[in-house]
């Protein structure tokens, strides 16, 4: 199975030049947990197609508009 989320914000590069000039050490939580997940996933299921992929969408002129992150994750059928 295969979810894709996108948001229309100023993407990761543009979110990363900000957080330098601020001096942020945060670290995301979320993004901790879903690796720590598909970790257990793919020791679980010994899948090769899982995990998560961050993708910046950028505009003609190369400007971020965004980012999407498409989860793969392995599904099995009771039948």
């Amino acid at each position: 199975m295969q979810c894709n989320i996108e948001d229309n914000g100023i993407g990761r590069t543009k979110a990363e030049e900000i957080k330098t000039r601020q001096n942020a050490n945060h670290k995301s939580f979320a993004t901790q947990s879903t690796k720590a997940r598909f970790d257990l996933l793919q020791k679980q299921f010994g899948e090769q197609n899982l995990g998560v992929e961050y993708i910046d969408m950028y505009d003609y002129d190369k400007i971020g508009i965004g980012t999407r992150v498409s989860l793969t994750i392995p599904y099995k059928t009771l039948y």
